[in-house]
């Protein structure tokens, strides 16, 4: 059961032990904010009051077959808290990833409805498995969802069905070691999906990897480039990617902004340090 509290506009409930971790603007002019600590906020510029989504539900007992859909529940979790990553579908949902920890679960919301669905890792029912957990969320140029898993994998999720497809994992073709807990996506031009995560070396520095999936023919390709910054044994996490207006690729991370040209396959450091 999702219970919806209403609070005045400007008093909004945001606290420093909220500890706000993501925003999410529609097209409508709705503004979802996700917290840590004080469940989903909505807010919008033509209502003179705020909603708070938490929930009543209760901890999974029994998860389905596939795709680790949870269906039953015996006690009480706060599912809206420590939501992390927000997207939205053009059927009314939202799509959350939720952190437990070092794992993460995804979450269906519809907020008209109240309906309320999780697929992949959940605590109660899921090992320490990065194959459960959700890497990340991405609305395609058709309106589709996909989610990249921890151990590399790619997932569309199918709407007559109600589930995900996997569409194939990622193969290490170069190095021996990966980290695949952080994988991002970005939307690229005519039906391809970026994705970048992390390398691990022999000398244990981590930089980014590129690779691009086509949703045409639904097939990986890898950018084998190298992207250490000098010879410094950084540890370096990808915070942002995105795909500019001319097919250049770019990703931040702590570090370093690359600027990435898959036609000629060069790399561009704009600020390393």
């Amino acid at each position: 059961k999702v219970v919806k509290e209403n609070t005045l506009f400007n008093y909004v409930p945001i606290t420093p032990e909220s500890q706000v971790q993501i925003l999410h603007m529609e097209e409508s002019g709705d503004l979802w904010v996700g917290t840590k600590n004080t469940g989903l906020l909505n807010l919008h510029p033509e209502r003179d009051y705020s909603i708070i989504y938490k929930d009543d539900t209760k901890k999974p007992v029994r998860p389905s077959e596939e795709n680790h859909v949870i269906q039953s529940y015996e006690r009480k979790l706060r599912l809206f808290d420590n939501i992390v990553k927000i997207e939205s579908d053009d059927d009314g949902c939202l799509w959350l990833k939720k952190e437990y920890g070092k794992y993460a679960g995804l979450l269906r919301f519809h907020p008209e409805r109240g309906d309320l669905t999780s697929f992949f890792y959940q605590p109660e029912v899921s090992t320490n498995d990065p194959t459960h957990s959700v890497a990340d969320i991405l609305k395609d140029e058709q309106g589709r969802i996909w989610v990249s898993t921890g151990n590399g994998e790619l997932h569309l999720y199918e709407s007559q069905n109600q589930s995900f497809r996997s569409l194939g994992k990622i193969q290490n073709r170069v190095f021996k070691k990966w980290d695949f807990f952080q994988i991002e996506m970005a939307k690229g031009k005519n039906g391809k999906i970026w994705m970048s995560g992390i390398n691990k070396y022999v000398d244990e520095s981590t930089f980014p990897f590129i690779w691009q999936f086509d949703l045409n023919t639904e097939e990986f390709r890898s950018l084998d480039l190298d992207m250490r910054v000098g010879k410094s044994r950084y540890k370096e996490f990808v915070y942002g990617l995105e795909e500019d207006q001319k097919g250049n690729l770019w990703i931040a991370t702590q570090y370093a902004l690359r600027k990435v040209n898959p036609i000629n396959n060069s790399v561009e450091f704009l600020n390393s340090t």
